[in-house]
């Protein structure tokens, strides 16, 4: 039903309601639901290596909507020798629910999840979305608990999880990439970084993200003024006070703008979502927008700034694969 209820914005990314709807106000502009989701299209063990078996959370906008920002972690993860798992059967972290006050659900979905997980035997558990790994780190221990499940291994479960920022530093993808090929790119590409509120205050995950971006050969990055300033995304906030988001985000726009970046980096798709949508707002769509990981895969591939490779991901095929869809 997308193509009925809302129609393409020409020469960009995002959809804008045809019809009067509730909750979607005229001038927002919502990402398209991916044709194919992430844990369809990566389905079980889907990279072999002789580092750790780290698994993928993926969350919910970056499975419906983001794809591409799974495929970018799946990369990086392989870049560093890791066996890649992502489970199909994963639902969502919960916090949606847990902020509305349902947390009978979270409950539910938090065991669901232990259960998932704890079958792939996992040493590690990555995460590209701030507010999933938040909420995977800080409330599942108690949650779990809550759910009758016994403390050592809910802990065991929490202990697992890293904000992908997190992994890459400590697995020094920086190294990996000093290794390769030194060539610097013509053109020089200026990038901005936002700190999501549950990245930086939630999970105190903050210098980790600049020092990857300051390894990347040909690009730049630019202080932005509140840097940590919410974006004014804030989940179910963002639908109920959209008034109020996007003056928040009007002010987040002004301080991007003020850097003169080719691109806004960040760790949040929800962040990403909203960033987009009011760089779009104010005529300014020329700046891209990006998951740390796709900056970084772009980097590993050798094009940043164009975003297209032909090169080899080493993902396994459908027939190596038998779980993922060709």
């Amino acid at each position: 039903f997308q193509p009925l209820m809302f129609r393409r914005i020409p020469e960009s990314s995002g959809l804008r309601r045809r019809f009067p709807m509730p909750l979607v106000p005229d001038d927002r502009t919502l990402p398209e639901v991916a044709r194919h989701f992430f844990t369809d299209l990566f389905d079980g063990v889907v990279r072999e290596g002789p580092g750790p078996r780290v698994g993928i959370f993926a969350g919910c906008m970056t499975n419906y909507f983001y794809p591409e920002t799974g495929q970018a972690m799946v990369e990086l993860l392989g870049t560093l020798g890791a066996t890649v798992v992502v489970p199909e059967e994963q639902v969502c972290c919960g916090m949606p629910a847990l902020t509305g006050g349902a947390r009978e659900t979270v409950r539910e979905l938090a065991l669901r999840n232990l259960e998932v997980f704890d079958k792939c035997d996992l040493d590690v558990i990555v995460t590209g979305c701030a507010t999933c790994g938040g909420n995977l780190k800080h409330n599942y221990g108690e949650l779990l608990r809550e759910a009758g499940v016994d403390k050592v291994r809910a802990e065991a479960f929490s202990s697992k999880i890293l904000d992908i920022n997190e992994f890459l530093v400590r697995s020094d993808l920086m190294a990996s990439m000093d290794e390769g090929d030194k060539d610097v790119p013509e053109r020089e590409l200026k990038v901005t970084y936002h700190h999501p509120c549950h990245l930086g205050r939630l999970q105190g995950v903050k210098n980790e993200p600049g020092k990857l971006i300051n390894s990347i050969p040909g690009v730049r990055l630019v202080p932005m003024v509140d840097a940590e300033r919410c974006c004014g995304m804030g989940g179910s906030f963002s639908i109920e006070h959209y008034d109020i988001s996007k003056r928040i985000n009007d002010e987040k726009v002004d301080r991007i703008i003020e850097t003169g970046a080719d691109a806004l980096v960040t760790s949040c798709p929800a962040c990403i979502l909203h960033i987009r949508d009011g760089l779009l707002r104010r005529g300014y769509d020329r700046i891209e927008v990006l998951h740390i990981t796709e900056l970084l895969s772009r980097a590993e591939r050798k094009d940043v700034g164009t975003g297209d490779s032909d090169a080899d991901t080493g993902i396994l095929t459908a027939e190596e694969n038998p779980g993922s869809p060709p």
